[in-house]
């Protein structure tokens, strides 16, 4: 079974120029958007299940990335 990183850690995480692959579903969208507006310029965190959530939740993730930002269906 998969271990749920605390948003601390994540953050800590892309603070630091580390990338993500992890699914949306157990993360809110202010905490999205909390990590891609904290991740370095080079960094790239894939979303998946990005269908779960509406179109303007994905476009508010996206205008706050600092990095690469990739949304997988």
């Amino acid at each position: 079974m998969a271990v749920i990183k605390s948003i601390d850690d994540l953050l800590q995480i892309v603070r630091n120029g580390g990338g993500l692959d992890m699914q949306v579903d157990h993360r809110t969208t202010p905490e999205l958007v909390q990590l891609v507006s904290n991740a370095k310029p080079k960094s790239t965190i894939i979303l998946r299940n990005a269908n779960t959530r509406p179109t303007p939740d994905l476009v508010h993730i996206a205008a706050n990335a600092k990095g690469c930002v990739i949304f997988v269906e």
